[in-house]
């Protein structure tokens, strides 16, 4: 194989005949005649030490008997040296196979140090053990968290590209297994999250191995949540865990099912993932989340017309309301100005915020957010999650 000065490889050497060792010696383009590693067998991770064409040779530990094996050869370092790796993205499930002895699979996906993602790696086929090891941007020739299997919480300690590498944990049996990555923190990162209508039930569905649900709601003082969590299909388990402010790591209220009331230590964004107990199961379910102070809807002060984008329409939109009878949906949205009022001072200021480098709305902008239930205007409609 072609390798360049500071690639770091992996090799996985593997006998499958019985009662024989099979190893492995690799000769670099500057040492023909001694090898430059050797006793290689099982999986070993190596660095390369010059630039050229590399051999393995490969024989039975004594020189003596016959036997199968299985070769493999993948690439840690540097990125554009892995071999097909595949994206993954937020709120993804994926339903793969270790096809064969020594095989590996990659996967790649962007993060922000500080970000908390849960990453959920399940063999399906009995009698095996799959493993994911995360490299780092700068950790290519050791895992910066290994083994992973199961669900696991990780807060990721830089910046850049993450490659998390999955196979069989002795490299040497085959079988079917699935990924998946969620987004834990911050909550603008969070995949798929649905805001929760105060005391509303929803309905969801669990599809696939690894599948979380989100819920966001917002608290505008220390309160208490009344939530409900029920299963609709029989034999499925669902469970929920509380995310606070405060708590992106670790949640505040775990394991949650049926009704429960938990405490609410701050004001501020909340996340509620739903789950099966094992991340392992799919099925149904009903949740509720109801605040004993009374819920706050979320908002973008300013985006009148609830597009998602603050430009010269939300200016227009406040007009109509004001002098056409035009409907409004969320009067909170179109108090740009915040005086807990809607007047021909609205348009003006956002006017002003646009086009002559007047000031921005006041909080929340230009993220979503409550202003802590301060007025007597209401949202009745959000496009917040």
């Amino acid at each position: 194989f072609e390798g360049q000065a500071g690639d770091v490889i992996e090799l996985v050497l593997w006998e499958t005949t019985s009662g024989v060792v099979v190893e492995g010696e690799i000769f670099g383009p500057g040492s023909v005649s001694a090898p430059l590693f050797v006793d290689l067998r099982g999986p070993t991770t190596l660095t390369l030490p010059e630039s050229g064409t590399y051999y393995v040779r490969v024989h039975d530990s004594s020189h003596f008997y016959a036997l199968n094996y299985w070769i493999g050869l993948e690439w840690l370092y540097p990125l554009s040296g892995r071999c097909q790796v595949q994206a993954l993205s937020c709120g993804q499930s994926v339903s793969a196979a270790i096809s064969s002895t020594t095989e590996q699979d990659l996967y790649a996906f962007q993060g922000i140090q500080g970000d908390v993602i849960s990453l959920v790696v399940w063999e399906t086929t009995a009698g095996i053990e799959i493993l994911a090891d995360v490299y780092g941007p700068t950790s290519s020739t050791t895992p910066a968290f290994p083994e992973v299997r199961g669900e696991t919480l990780i807060e990721l300690p830089e910046s850049g590209t993450f490659t998390v590498r999955v196979r069989e944990s002795s490299y040497y049996y085959s079988g079917n297994y699935w990924i998946g990555l969620e987004w834990i923190y911050p909550t603008a990162s969070q995949c798929d999250v649905t805001f929760a209508p105060c005391a509303e039930t929803i309905s969801g569905q669990i599809s696939a191995t690894t599948e979380q649900d989100f819920f966001g709601f917002t608290a505008s003082e220390p309160d208490v949540a009344s939530i409900v969590l029920t299963s609709t299909a029989s034999g499925f388990s669902p469970r929920a865990d509380l995310f606070g402010p405060d708590s992106p790591t670790i949640p505040i209220a775990t394991d949650l099912v049926g009704a429960v009331d938990v405490d609410l230590p701050t004001a501020g964004r909340y996340t509620l993932r739903v789950r099966e107990a094992s991340f392992y199961y799919g099925g149904s379910y009903d949740v509720s989340i109801e605040l004993v102070n009374g819920c706050q809807p979320e908002f973008v002060r300013g985006d009148a017309n609830l597009d998602g984008d603050i430009d010269i329409a939300d200016a227009i939109a406040i007009l109509g309301y004001l002098f056409l009878a035009e409907p409004g949906t969320c009067d909170d949205a179109m108090d740009a100005n915040g005086s807990n009022s809607i007047g021909i001072g609205d348009p003006i200021f956002l006017s002003a915020y646009l086009f002559q480098t007047g000031s921005p709305p006041p909080s929340p902008f230009p993220m979503c957010g409550t202003d802590g239930g301060v007025d007597s205007l209401g949202c009745d409609l959000s496009i917040c999650p």
